[in-house]
């Protein structure tokens, strides 16, 4: 009867702590809050006129820090943060989209075509 009895309370205990433990497992910050923007890559390159950069133009979204255990700081990506940019008028490069959402990640590829005549007005 006691070994019964030890082996529900011992099933109990394992079950409450792994409950305890997956709780948080599932959470996901859906936050769309930047706080900061990133250029990963595509930034630096040359281009003929008439042709697309060979990288996409990749910019980050990150999103507000959180504090974790022990005081450590976790910054979040920005999901869904809906990025656009603005060219300025007669502008030498074109971009597509010129809005887009982010990812899980933070992060939204755009696609750089260069369309100015003048070699040197094809540099990002």
């Amino acid at each position: 009867m006691y070994k019964k009895i030890t082996r529900y309370i011992l099933l109990s205990a394992i079950s409450l702590t792994a409950a305890v433990i997956f709780a948080g497992c599932g959470q996901q910050n859906t936050s769309t809050k930047v706080s900061k923007l990133k250029i990963v890559s595509g930034s630096n390159q040359f281009t003929l006129p008439g042709k697309d950069f060979a990288q996409e133009l990749v910019i980050t979204a990150e999103g507000e820090s959180e504090r974790g255990f022990f005081g450590t700081t976790k910054v979040r990506p920005a999901i869904n943060a809906k990025l656009r940019i603005e060219l300025p008028e007669n502008s030498p490069i074109t971009v597509t989209p010129k809005e887009k959402s982010t990812d899980l990640g933070g992060s939204a590829r755009f696609k750089i075509t260069a369309v100015s005549s003048s070699f040197w007005d094809n540099a990002l």
